[in-house]
């Protein structure tokens, strides 16, 4: 099984997403800020006749983590053509607008870096 893990940002605001190659499918984990935890999970499927991915996603009571899970989801489906599951979590305490923008900054950051190196698992 091949594996890999990259980070983006610095302090409470990193953001790090583990990839895992599970057969033919991907397995994602992105986690960050003050308090990584598991709030939400999504799984796509790759549909070829459309070149890109459903999505469907479950998120935990008073956590909004299924943003996040489910961009990963689609995205390394879509790139990798195969099914991938994300589970995501990222917590800072008392985020403001601002705030909140950096991490999303830096969860992009994280899905750029995921997207370029999934051919390569």
């Amino acid at each position: 099984m091949s594996a890999f893990t990259v980070s983006r940002g610095e302090g409470r605001f990193t953001v790090t997403a583990r990839v895992e190659r599970c057969g033919p499918d991907l397995l994602l984990l992105v986690t960050g800020g003050e308090a990584p935890h598991v709030g939400a999970a999504a799984l796509a499927q790759y549909e070829p006749e459309r070149q890109s991915a459903t999505v469907s996603s479950l998120c935990a009571y008073g956590h909004r983590d299924d943003a996040v899970a489910v961009r990963f989801a689609k995205a390394a489906a879509a790139a990798g053509k195969c099914s991938a599951a994300a589970a995501a979590g990222i917590h800072v305490d008392g985020a403001g607008p601002e705030e909140l923008s950096v991490l999303m900054e830096n969860c992009e950051g994280c899905l750029a870096a995921v997207l370029e190196r999934i051919g390569a698992l």
